[in-house]
Formats: structure tokens, C-alpha cells, sequence
């Protein structure tokens, strides 16, 4: 069974490039939805390519690209409390994305013990920690800035930090089957990595100071993100269907 074959990178990056050269356009007629085009891409492939399969991961997988197309949605639309919908969302889709994580981690065990390997680790520890003092001294520059929005906002930061931290410990072979070869980056970790950048941008840019170019930065960032975390999650599914030698 052929997970995704050349077309999907192919047509991803043409309507991700299309909506960014859009961009200078302002709200032209259905431009939230050609925002999400992308991710509603990748959600119908990474559906369509595992309908048979029984997988709890996948099944949070393909909701957490949904929730996301939903938030590019909800942040296009000049509706009343966009951002508020929109940063719900993306909270949603960041809990799936733990969820899939947390079931692909490197070794399965108690929250205590994940805790623990994660910051302990030498592989792991210097992200992990780079992650959580990254977030912290984000959430003590933003927060104060962020009024009436500090709670959401507040939740927001701590979910995607779960999200890093689960995506930092995540294995992308099955643990069952060592003899499939390991990629050499994780790209899981990348686009976890690209996820926070692009967030990052966003909180600077409404709460402290307006950031050049924004609006470019924020959405290459977050295709790359959305992207590397398809990427790897398919490149754990094709091990997981790999049978046994």
C-alpha cells in the first residue's frame, strides 16, 4: 500500500507558495479557506491512506490536522473573538498531536518516567530543556502583555510545550520492529521545533512589537511545521505496516 505518493509534496507547496504570494492581497474572496487548503490536503491523504486501519494515533493524528484547518479558518475570518476560536482550535490540535506522541514514545512508561528520561537523557535533555526555558521566558514576556487573554493564552503555551517535549521523545520506527532502519533526523522533532518558532512569531507580533515581514514568517514556519509532522508521522505508520521479517 503506497502511504502518499510524489503528487502530495507537489501539490502541498503549490497551494502553500500560491497562498503566500496571496498574501500582499489582503482578504480577498475565500482566502481563509485557501489557508487551509494545505492542511486539508495532508488531512485527506493521511485519512484516506489509513481508513483500514485500526490505530488510535492515527485516528488523533488526522483530528489534529483537522482542528488545525479549523484554526487557519477561524484566524482568517473577521468574526467577533476570532482569535479566541482560532487559539482553541490549535489547543485541540496540540493535544491530538501529544496524544500520537505520547503513544509513539521511545519507551513506553508512567508520565513520571517519561518526565524523567526526557530531561535526563542525553539525547533528549538539552531540547527538552532548551524547550521548557525557551516557553518559560516566553510566557513571563507575553502573559503580562496579554490582558484579558493571559488564561487562554497562558493554557496555550503549556499545551504546546507538551507538545515539544512529547514530540522530543517520540520514536519514528515501531519499538517491535529495530531491524527498519531509523531516518536520520527526526523530523517529528523538527516540525515540533518549527511549530513553537511560528507561535512564538504570533504572540511577539500581537503583544509586544509588530515583527517584519509577520504574516511570511509566521505561515512559512507553520507549512514547514505542518509538513515535517506528516512526514514523520507517515514515516512511523509505513513501519508499523511493515511486516515482520
Amino acid at each position: 500500500m503506497q502511504l502518499h505518493g510524489k503528487a502530495t509534496p507537489i501539490l502541498y507547496w503549490m497551494t502553500a507558495i500560491s497562498y503566500l504570494i496571496m498574501l500582499p492581497m489582503g482578504d480577498y474572496s475565500w482566502h481563509f479557506l485557501h489557508k487551509a487548503t494545505p492542511i486539508l490536503l495532508l488531512f485527506f491523504v493521511l485519512l484516506s491512506n489509513t481508513l483500514h486501519t485500526r490505530s488510535s494515533a492515527i485516528l488523533f493524528a488526522t483530528a489534529a490536522l483537522l482542528f488545525s484547518a479549523c484554526g487557519d479558518v477561524l484566524l482568517a475570518l473577521t468574526i467577533p473573538n476570532n482569535f479566541v476560536f482560532g487559539l482553541g482550535a490549535f489547543l485541540l490540535a496540540h493535544i491530538c498531536y501529544c496524544v500520537v506522541f505520547w503513544q509513539w514514545r521511545v519507551q513506553p512508561a508512567s508520565v513520571y518516567a517519561f518526565v524523567l528520561r526526557t530531561f535526563t537523557d542525553p539525547k533528549t535533555k538539552w531540547i527538552a530543556l532548551a524547550f521548557s526555558t525557551f516557553t518559560l521566558l516566553m510566557a513571563g514576556w507575553i502573559v503580562p502583555k496579554a490582558g484579558e487573554l493571559a488564561v487562554p493564552v497562558t493554557v496555550y503555551m503549556c499545551a504546546i510545550l507538551l507538545m515539544a517535549l512529547t514530540a522530543t521523545n517520540t520514536s519514528t520506527y515501531h519499538t517491535e520492529q529495530p531491524y527498519v532502519a531509523q531516518p536520520k533526523m527526526n523530523l517529528i522533532l523538527l516540525g515540533a521545533m518549527l511549530f513553537v518558532i511560528s507561535d512564538a512569531i504570533i504572540a511577539i507580533n500581537m503583544f509586544i512589537l509588530p515583527v517584519p515581514y509577520q504574516a511570511y514568517l509566521i505561515m512559512t514556519t507553520y507549512y514547514l511545521a505542518q509538513y515535517l509532522l506528516f512526514k514523520g508521522i507517515m514515516q512511523r505508520i509505513k513501519t508499523d505496516m511493515s511486516p515482520l521479517p
